[in-house]
């Protein structure tokens, strides 16, 4: 499937990610206590953190630097771990974040 994409890195970084959330929602409500003890500052007064559907996101890579094959191969590893992990590229990264900025800046 993956001709020419880093899979081997991505793989990993998707089992490590897959861990961390595993272990995230079995920390339920101790865990939910102590981040919003640890965080209680920057929270602010009456905030607290509810640990519910945890996600990720990786961001690897440039799309400049994908081959056609490459690109196409990405399409499908982000597809198939989309309900836990969003996987973007930093492109796609600047591409939101001037998207948020621009809509801000209408709505102000």
């Amino acid at each position: 499937m993956t001709r020419n994409f880093p899979l081997r890195e991505l793989t990993g970084t998707v089992m490590q990610i897959e861990k961390y959330i595993y272990y995230l929602n079995r920390w339920g409500k101790v865990g939910e206590k102590k981040l919003t003890s640890r965080y209680r500052e920057q929270l602010g007064d009456g905030f607290t953190i509810k640990i519910i559907n945890p996600r990720a996101i990786i961001i690897m890579g440039r799309e400049n630097e994908l081959s056609a094959d490459q690109r196409q191969d990405f399409e499908v590893i982000k597809r198939k771990y989309r309900n836990v992990i969003d996987i973007i590229t930093y492109d796609e990264l600047l591409e939101r974040l001037e998207t948020t900025l621009r809509h801000w800046q209408i709505h102000r």
